[in-house]
This record gives C-alpha cells, sequence and structure tokens, in this order.
C-alpha cells in the first residue's frame, strides 16, 4: 500500500509540474485501472501481480481522491446555501412585540 501511495503523489507532483487537462488525466487513470483490474485475475500469483496489484491501488487513490474533494465541496456549498436561507428566513419571520 505504501508503494502504492508513493506512486500516486508521483503522479499528482507530475499533474502539478506539466499541467496536462484533469479530465485526460482522470480518464488515463481510470483506463490503467479497468486495465489493472482486468488483468488481475487472469495472472498467476507472483510479481507481475504484485505489481498490477500496486498500480491499480495508486490509480484508484488517483481517480478516487479529486472525487471526494469535489463531493465535498458540494456538500460544504449546499450547507452554505441552506445556512444563509436559514438566516434570511429567520431574519425576515416578525419579532413579538416588547411592551
Amino acid at each position: 500500500m505504501l508503494v502504492a501511495a508513493i506512486l500516486a503523489v508521483v503522479e499528482i507532483v507530475a499533474f502539478i509540474v506539466w499541467r496536462p487537462s484533469a479530465i485526460l488525466l482522470s480518464a488515463a487513470a481510470l483506463a490503467v485501472l479497468i486495465l489493472a483490474i482486468v488483468l488481475i485475475p487472469r495472472t498467476r500469483p507472483g510479481l507481475i501481480r504484485d505489481v498490477l496489484i500496486v498500480i491499480a491501488s495508486a490509480q484508484a487513490l488517483v481517480v478516487l481522491i479529486p472525487l471526494l474533494l469535489a463531493a465535498s465541496l458540494a456538500v460544504g456549498i449546499i450547507v452554505a446555501i441552506v445556512l444563509i436561507i436559514g438566516l434570511i428566513v429567520a431574519a425576515s419571520l416578525p419579532r413579538g412585540s416588547r411592551t
């Protein structure tokens, strides 16, 4: 798992340095992930299978982390909108008279 994480970090750093299209990078990572997952059951236990597992794990990290970040950003935006609407509704409610 450590090797997969290192490979994922190397890919992310390469993405930051060379600035390829995010969609292109995600599509390539997804294609490599699918290819590795398809090949893992077809290989015998050994070095090649272990390398495929590491590659699949790294590509899963590269694909999943941006998706999770986007999802958390979307949830944050939704929560902010709900809070703003709640504040507007609370501010527009008539206050009780003070006597």
